[in-house]
């Protein structure tokens, strides 16, 4: 999403998913992302790259991207199989990413993008 989406127009895009994780850059994205969670309910993870303004901010909800890496790598240090196991189950039906229009002259268009496998 650009940084000036307002969230009115991200609880447009969610309709079509129930996106778990959002990646945002700094504290503003992350605002808005917690006000679409207070709407939606999603997503229920937000990580973050710029940490400036979020130390107050819940824990369970909101995490830095440092962090992320470092409960992964300790996952898969835990989990030898993890990384196998979720290639296994994957499918070429399985929404990688979704990409929208700008939406300059209407309601942005979605394009659901999968992984060839």
């Amino acid at each position: 999403m650009f940084p000036d989406v307002p969230p009115d127009e991200l609880t447009y895009y969610t309709k079509y998913g129930e996106p778990r994780i959002a990646l945002a850059e700094d504290q503003e994205q992350v605002d808005k992302l917690l006000e679409l969670r207070g709407r939606t309910g999603r997503p229920v993870t937000v990580i973050y790259d710029d940490p400036r303004g979020l130390s107050g901010y819940p824990a369970d909800v909101v995490l830095s991207f440092d962090e992320m890496l470092l409960r992964g790598r300790a996952r898969l240090a835990d989990e030898p199989t993890l990384a196998a196991d979720i290639v296994a189950c994957s499918t070429t039906d399985d929404i990688a990413v979704l990409l929208h229009s700008s939406g300059t002259t209407a309601a942005p268009k979605v394009c659901r993008c999968a992984i060839a496998m």
